[in-house]
């Protein structure tokens, strides 16, 4: 059986309300073409002018107003868009017995040619009292400061011009649900401020009309339309499209509607923001039918189009009142994750949090399997699902939103405490970074216009008829298992503080290259300044000061990247990595530690930096290092090629000198540096595997080896590969005793 939701909904969206073929009967239309035919016209016209739709057919529009067609030439522009509506009051029209009479004019585009649409002009109305009227409304109105107030005022001028017996002002949700946000009526009627109606009750084509016709007048509910006459040289098949007919009859539907609920004339206003239906001014009279003279519909309509700009501009005022305030906690969450050493911890930690940012009741921030959470959330192992199923589901915004998870999988209706609504956003990365809102279940009531589902009947020919609900009486639903709703500026802040964390993200990446070009201009200077006088000795350590806290900077932060990242082979890398800048630090630790800045004690140099690479390592069986250093002094430029030698050096020894499967009883590595003659011979041997059998070459493909080959290079050096005590491997640098540094005497 079909849901009756479904079949309310889909029924009325179906009801060709553009095309009913009759208008009506308050005036008359009628379409006609560049060439002065008539190709349709309401067959009431002989009330109004006394000729038949054949008379006009036969002798065309001319017969009734000679310069019609002239008048509407007269205004190049205004009719060549769709909606193009132009009025021409009065306009007379010729009466068959002669009488010239007058008429408010609607004219609009047709697909064949022009809408002529023709109401009898009121000559009593006082066309200075009304727009006295309309000056000193709009001056009243714009006063208010508040939103509530400006829109119960708007009711209120609006029920004192036209007099119907109820004005309300009725707004969309984004389900185009509709709820009475202000109301004037009579006294004795029963209130309707605070109900809410369902979307069936305005259907999606009705909404489109609203867009298309801003004012509608329903002077008398019990009107007998007047059918549309189509000329005989139309196709059969043509069916005149009423879309911006102001006359246009109504939806029987609609009709049976307004019965139901007592009313005998309306008038419906469209509120328009930013060219989507905001809302609408909805007027209904009861004791009797309620016409408006075309004066008063366009005062009507001038302030409603003033409110409509008021509107937005009072929610414009609130959107800039909330962009500055997340302004403002962004920026703080921005600096905690500046000034903390992990720094996602700052969204959760500090004076401000995440919760502050987003109204919400718990939330979480996600790196990887790493879980940091605040306030109420669920366990962090239906966190990790939750993210897993909402990742399948991101908008082009990489963001899930929900008021309502269990309308997604019922099984999470046993969080709702925590967790009935979810925000999330995705910040793409290395490792994705995923934070996510929570907000509880909130329990409450709606108030609707009666029982929003329309009863569906079968008629004798079981074919489904859909009929308006009788009643509209206040009908409470009470709602679960949703959260507040996510309102469009928390939505548009959330993905804000994501491209932000995102530019923060890759502002620490450029901070560590930006710290290596940094090294390298520090190192420019600390050459100069060894040449220089003593007084500049302070100026240098505090160089070396910097450089050794910039290259600790640099060690932590791939430290931090390291045990993050799920790939051993990557870990591997970064710790090498680690260790290559760790070489170069501790000479900056020795200079900064010691009086003179302008040589290195080797052998000092490397028992810090052997001692440093053993701590790096996990090996079951650490082999023992044998350090045979003369006590020679290098400057910087030569002390660092060597150390990061030794460094690549004593690294491959123990990723590949002593695999498990050699059995080595005693495993070694020596280091050896000795000034000989006049030449400098360094060389590290291990009495391990040694290298490759298939050739020397093949070994120097690694980044270790290619790193050893370029620095040799750096110190005019002879490097060679061989063998040590006819198993192990060992490597040997030689180079010219000149680069020993030589103290003043």
């Amino acid at each position: 059986m079909q849901d009756n939701n479904d079949l309310n909904l889909h029924g009325c969206d179906r009801e060709p309300i553009h095309i009913p073929s009759a208008i009506q009967s308050h005036g008359f239309l009628l379409e006609i073409s560049e060439k002065q035919e008539v190709y349709h016209c309401s067959n009431n016209i002989k009330d109004f002018l006394g000729f038949e739709p054949k008379e006009i057919f036969m002798m065309g529009v001319q017969i009734l107003a000679p310069d019609l067609l002239s008048k509407i030439n007269s205004f190049p522009g205004l009719l060549y868009e769709p909606s193009g509506i132009l009025k021409s009051n009065p306009f007379q029209f010729q009466h068959k017995n002669g009488a010239k009479i007058s008429f408010d004019t609607i004219i609009s585009k047709s697909r064949n040619g022009y809408l002529v649409e023709c109401e009898r002009r009121d000559e009593s109305q006082d066309s200075e009292k009304i727009s006295s009227y309309l000056l000193s409304s709009i001056m009243y109105i714009r006063e208010e400061k508040d939103l509530r107030n400006f829109l119960t005022s708007i009711s209120d001028q609006i029920s004192t011009i036209t007099g119907y017996d109820r004005t309300m002002v009725y707004r969309f949700d984004d389900k185009w649900n509709g709820e009475v946000i202000a109301e004037s009526k009579r006294e004795g009627l029963p209130p309707y401020l605070g109900l809410r109606y369902p979307a069936s009750d305005i259907p999606a084509q009705a909404r489109q009309l609203y867009l298309s016709n801003l004012l509608r007048l329903i002077p008398d509910v019990d009107y007998q339309p007047a059918s549309l006459v189509k000329n005989s040289i139309l196709n059969d098949n043509t069916i005149l499209d009423q879309s911006y007919s102001v006359l246009r009859s109504v939806s029987p539907i609609h009709i049976e509607y307004l019965h139901n609920m007592g009313v005998k004339g309306t008038l419906t206003i469209s509120i328009i923001i930013q060219g989507k239906l905001w809302g609408l001014i909805a007027c209904h009279h009861y004791n009797s039918s309620k016409y408006q003279s075309f004066p008063i519909r366009n005062s009507i309509l001038l302030i409603t189009q003033f409110a409509s700009l008021k509107i937005e501009s009072f929610q414009a005022q609130l959107r800039d009142e909330a962009a500055l305030r997340f302004a403002n906690i962004q920026n703080v969450l921005l600096e905690q994750m500046a000034s903390s050493t992990e720094f996602l911890n700052g969204l959760v930690e500090g004076n401000l949090t995440l919760m502050d940012f987003i109204e919400s009741s718990g939330a979480a921030v996600l790196l990887g399997d790493d879980v940091l959470t605040l306030g109420e959330t669920p366990d962090l192992e239906t966190i990790q699902t939750l993210t897993t199923v909402f990742e399948k589901n991101l908008d082009s915004n990489r963001m899930f939103v929900s008021n309502c998870l269990s309308q997604i999988d019922p099984a999470w209706e046993k969080w709702k405490d925590v967790a009935s609504g979810l925000l999330m956003v995705q910040i793409r990365s290395t490792t994705n970074v995923n934070i996510i809102w929570f907000r509880k279940e909130r329990l409450h009531s709606v108030t609707w216009g009666g029982d929003p589902n329309k009863a569906v009947s079968i008629d004798g020919t079981n074919v489904e008829r859909l009929h308006p609900r009788k009643s509209f009486e206040a009908w409470t639903e009470e709602v679960r298992l949703t959260s507040i709703p996510w309102l469009d500026v928390e939505i548009q802040a959330a993905i804000g503080l994501k491209h932000a964390i995102k530019g923060t993200i890759l502002k620490k990446y450029n901070e560590i290259s930006s710290l290596f070009s940094e090294m390298d201009l520090i190192r420019f200077r600390e050459e100069k300044a060894t040449t220089s006088l003593r007084e500049k000795e302070i100026l240098l350590k505090e160089i070396h000061h910097r450089v050794k806290n910039n290259m600790q900077i640099i060690v932590a932060l791939l430290y931090m990247q390291s045990d993050l990242h799920p790939h051993p082979d990557v870990r591997q890398a970064l710790i090498e990595s680690q260790n290559r800048i760790k070489t170069m630090a501790i000479i900056h630790e020795i200079l900064y530690a010691n009086d003179s800045f302008a040589h290195i004690d080797m052998h000092e140099y490397f028992s810090d930096l052997v001692e440093h690479l053993a701590s790096s390592q996990s090996l079951q069986h650490m082999p023992e290092i044998l350090i045979d250093v003369q006590e020679i002094l290098f400057s910087l430029d030569t002390a660092i090629p060597c150390g990061l030698i030794l460094n690549e050096a004593i690294t491959n020894c123990y990723k590949y000198a002593f695999p498990s499967a050699s059995k080595q009883p005693n495993p070694k590595i020596y280091i050896h540096l000795a000034h000989i003659e006049d030449r400098v011979e360094f060389s590290i041997s291990d009495n391990g595997v040694g290298f490759p059998s298939t050739s020397n070459e093949s070994t120097k493909k690694s980044l270790g080896h290619t790193l050893i080959d370029a620095l040799s290079k750096q110190l005019d050096a002879k490097l060679s590969f061989g063998t040590f005590e006819s198993r192990g491997a060992k490597i040997k640098i030689e180079f010219s005793a000149d680069r020993i540094y030589k103290r003043n005497k």
